[in-house]
């Protein structure tokens, strides 16, 4: 949506994007997961070597998880 207003403020029509502005620019995005598919894999991979910064919450707010089918 940016973008397309930025187009738009270029053209000289500011605040008008149309339906196809949008299409357009929908066409020619490229998701995250494609761009950039080895560096999410990477992190991926340093996810799994992860430990939790802290303990976890034993607050009478913490999440307590329930499993809603059994």
């Amino acid at each position: 949506m940016r973008r397309c207003a930025e187009e738009a403020f270029y053209k000289g029509n500011p605040g008008q994007i149309e339906l196809e502005d949008l299409l357009a620019q929908r066409q020619q995005f490229t998701p995250a997961m494609e761009r950039e598919s080895e560096q999410m894999q990477a992190i991926r991979n340093q996810a799994t070597y992860a430990r939790p910064a802290s303990r976890g919450d034993r607050s009478r707010f913490a999440y307590i998880h329930r499993e809603l089918f059994v």
